[in-house]
């Protein structure tokens, strides 16, 4: 999360994501993407992180540190869940996501400073790599010069009606195809359409 948390505090788009990311920082969790768990109902492929060991943590491994937050997930919602309680299920592929009912895509760049689109995982009809090559355009399009690792594809769980926590307004599970304002008016509506199919 190279930019630190002055710089995620700062892409809170509400009071309580803010007041989230500053308990978590004020807690000790660094830009270095570590917390200690609390009991937080975190879930990893329907699975709560407290029930789990660190060997069967996805993308954890006993000789990193505790609670490292996976490379699969979206470190926003991930710490944001853990700093409040919450929860927060992902899953490790887009296969995964659409076996799920309630699995989706999330499009992010600038550290979950935008949401750029959410869309039901089973409606996605193109390659993990044509998603990939469309993350790019998209954020590059948005955050012009932003470092590579701010954007990500991230697979979770959001029934339909339900928000993304995210800054720039965040994001919503709409059953259907939701792409940020900041997008449309970029004009990238229809190249997204014609790749997700």
């Amino acid at each position: 999360m190279g930019g630190g948390w002055p710089r995620l505090c700062r892409r809170a788009s509400t009071p309580v994501q803010y007041s989230a990311l500053r308990r978590a920082a004020a807690r000790g969790l660094t830009s270095g993407e570590t917390f200690q768990p609390d009991g937080a109902d975190a879930r990893v492929s329907g699975r709560t992180l407290s029930a789990m060991n660190d060997s069967e943590r996805p993308g954890l491994e006993p000789n990193r540190p505790q609670g490292q937050v996976p490379d699969a997930a979206s470190p926003l919602r991930w710490i944001m869940a853990t700093a409040t309680g919450g929860s927060y299920e992902f899953f490790e592929s887009l296969d995964e996501a659409k076996a799920e009912p309630d699995g989706v895509l999330v499009m992010e760049g600038d550290d979950g400073g935008t949401i750029y689109l959410v869309v039901p995982a089973r409606d996605v009809k193109c390659s993990p790599l044509e998603l990939e090559r469309l993350l790019i355009e998209i954020d590059e399009a948005i955050w012009p010069g932003a470092y590579p690792h701010g954007r990500r594809l991230v697979y979770e769980r959001a029934p339909a009606g339900t928000g993304i926590a995210g800054g720039d307004g965040g994001g919503a599970s709409t059953g259907s195809l939701w792409i940020h304002p900041r997008v449309v008016a970029k004009g990238l509506e229809a190249l997204i359409r014609r790749i997700l199919g």
